[in-house]
């Protein structure tokens, strides 16, 4: 559950910053006022990448550990690997990266809906 609570708050942030970032790239006038705020986005920006990389290092530190468990066979039987949230990529935010997949976290891996699983659908 700590894993997926870390997974939320990186979605989170990566939203927050993917709304940031569109208003610095709207912006094609520069008045004064704009550039001031354009300065202002862009190292607020930029100051809060560490944080964000710290907790992507923290998760996929989680995810070893629960890597750990599953090979010394005292996670819970059928238990599923959460993907690891490479660094390459990470504020992009691509509709198919792993950040928007649970896998592994919720505890309740059911069958995927046809849509996602079979091709012909």
């Amino acid at each position: 559950m700590n894993a997926l609570a870390v997974k939320t708050r990186i979605r989170d942030r990566l939203r927050q910053r993917k709304f940031e970032l569109e208003r610095i790239e709207r912006a094609y006038r520069q008045t004064v006022g704009d550039q001031r705020l354009r300065s202002h986005a862009e190292a607020s920006v930029k100051c809060r990448e560490p944080t964000l990389l710290r907790l992507v290092t923290t998760y996929n530190g989680l995810c070893d550990k629960l890597m750990a468990l599953v090979r010394q066979r005292k996670a819970v039987r059928g238990a599923v690997m959460p993907h690891y949230i490479p660094w390459e990529g990470l504020f992009e935010l691509d509709v198919d990266d792993d950040i928007w997949q649970d896998v592994g976290l919720t505890g309740d891996e059911a069958e995927p809906p046809a849509w996602l699983a079979d091709d012909k659908v």
